[in-house]
């Protein structure tokens, strides 16, 4: 059996190709809040029917991020570990030590000797209002803490 491409990699690759200043408008939208939560009534529908245990510790993960954003927490390599680990409910989430797999498994966020640096650059990408938001919020995949389940974390791309 084949190995699978780093979707990392080529994400990033994608990521530097596009010009960035062209999908920004002009006159940019202001934030806008769904009518419904979506993440909740995930957690809360399908994840709690399947492990409630599990919906339990999303939902409050969920919760703690929002309330650290709403106090303007830095963002930095800690953060997003505490949440990971009220996600999997362990004292410890380090960084992982291996590839991640998403989407059973077709998906994988190859780990080079460049994937903490990029991550701490994304971290601080994430932030930083030089870059534009349609850049700092396209669908990247995460590849932080943990090295015991499929890992949600994102990576900078270098």
């Amino acid at each position: 059996m084949s190995e699978s491409p780093d979707a990392l990699a080529v994400w990033c690759r994608v990521r530097q190709q596009v010009d960035w200043s062209t999908v920004v408008p002009a006159d940019p939208v202001p934030p806008v809040r769904g009518a419904v939560d979506g993440l909740a009534v995930w957690y809360d529908g399908p994840v709690r029917r399947r492990d409630p245990a599990r919906a339990e510790r999303l939902l409050t993960a969920l919760a703690r991020s929002r309330a650290d954003a709403a106090r303007g927490e830095p963002l930095g390599p800690q953060l997003p570990a505490s949440w990971q680990r009220l996600v999997l409910g362990v004292p410890e989430a380090p960084f992982r030590d291996g590839d991640a797999f998403a989407k059973g498994g077709r998906e994988r966020y190859g780990l080079t000797p460049h994937t903490w640096r990029d991550f701490t650059g994304c971290l601080r990408e994430s932030t930083d209002a030089a870059v534009p938001l349609p850049a700092r919020a396209a669908g990247r995949t995460w590849t932080c803490p943990s090295s015991t389940l499929s890992r949600t974390a994102t990576p900078a791309c270098p």
